[in-house]
């Protein structure tokens, strides 16, 4: 992490930056946050990242920022933290609050931005372990990126104890849903394939831009289909990770596929 962060359009060091002991995120979770790669001292795709914020407040009920703030602040931020490429975290909770459950009528957002330095982009390849958590992809939260994030914590802490990098979450279908903090995708019958939304992934910027592009399609995908699977990666705003195995059984190895997906993900990595 940086020397400095920026909160409610106060510059602050890292020792310095507190919120309220009842502030609702901290409270209850009552919060959202995007994770956006630094590249060149600019956000790639920082539009698709404010456009699933938006949505993500409207799901919530508080008001959304306005995105000349948003743009300022991050500029600023990575002014004075002297970055050129790494990670930035956008972080904003309904704010301060009465105790109890329902928020009063006066929303008062707390709102903060946070720089990290550069990690690696194409990750070693990683084993994943299904995990007993699911995700509902019928819920109106399983496409919001809300900052309570417990079944992927505790998803992930058993995958590790289990020897495992990273866990797998199925949806409520039965289907395979996504990791703890990326999209999954397939290849299947030479297609690259990621769940539908029904299965429960978040809606991840990178797997959009897929899509979008015609280099993916959405098809649900069952634990029992993977030893058809030709190919496994994980995918998200941040990096791509070849799958190497999930619970016990080995996953096929496609490097011409991934060389597809991380071109095109990550062209503007020199």
């Amino acid at each position: 992490m940086k020397n400095f962060t920026w909160i409610n359009g106060e510059i602050l060091s890292y020792l310095d930056a507190k919120i309220n002991v009842n502030d609702r995120g901290f409270l209850l979770g009552d919060g959202l946050f995007e994770t956006m790669r630094v590249v060149n001292k600019k956000i790639p795709h920082l539009r698709l990242h404010l456009s699933r914020l938006e949505k993500g407040c409207s799901t919530l009920f508080f008001p959304c920022p306005e995105k000349i703030l948003l743009k300022k602040g991050i500029e600023e931020i990575l002014k004075i933290n002297v970055i050129t490429n790494g990670s930035l975290r956008l972080t904003i909770t309904r704010g301060d609050g009465p105790r109890g459950i329902i928020p009063s009528g006066d929303t008062n957002l707390t709102i903060i931005l946070q720089v990290f330095d550069e990690t690696k982009t194409i990750l070693s390849p990683i084993k994943l372990g299904i995990s007993r958590y699911l995700r509902d992809g019928r819920s109106p939260l399983s496409v919001v990126k809300t900052t309570n994030f417990l079944p992927s914590i505790l998803s992930r802490i058993e995958a590790k104890n289990k020897n495992y990098d990273d866990a797998l979450l199925l949806g409520q279908t039965g289907s395979i849903a996504e990791a703890t903090a990326a999209n999954i995708i397939f290849l299947k019958n030479n297609i690259l394939v990621t769940p539908p939304l029904l299965d429960g992934p978040l809606p991840g910027t990178s797997r959009g831009r897929l899509l979008k592009a015609g280099l993916c399609k959405e098809i649900s995908v069952k634990p029992e289909e993977l030893p058809s699977m030709q190919g496994a990666w994980l995918i998200n705003a941040l990096s791509i990770a070849p799958i190497t195995a999930i619970n016990k059984l080995s996953i096929r190895q496609s490097p011409r596929k991934e060389k597809i997906i991380k071109d095109f993900l990550f062209s503007d990595i020199k």
